[in-house]
């Protein structure tokens, strides 16, 4: 199923992506670097995972 980009502007991207870090529906630590960690939300059929390392966000991606 395809869903449409709407890009919003930068402070509405994120507001959005600190609300997924504090209210994520899991978290995952990196086996490698626990600095690191995965937050993780499930929106319909799609799972946002914010990464952060040493409390800054470093990317985000959607899996679907």
């Amino acid at each position: 199923m395809c869903y449409p980009l709407i890009l919003k502007p930068k402070q509405e991207l994120s507001d959005f992506l600190q609300s997924v870090v504090t209210n994520p529906d899991e978290v995952y630590v990196d086996a490698k670097d626990s600095n690191v960690l995965y937050y993780l939300r499930t929106l319909n059929d799609l799972r946002i995972v914010v990464v952060v390392k040493g409390g800054k966000v470093k990317t985000c991606y959607l899996l679907g």
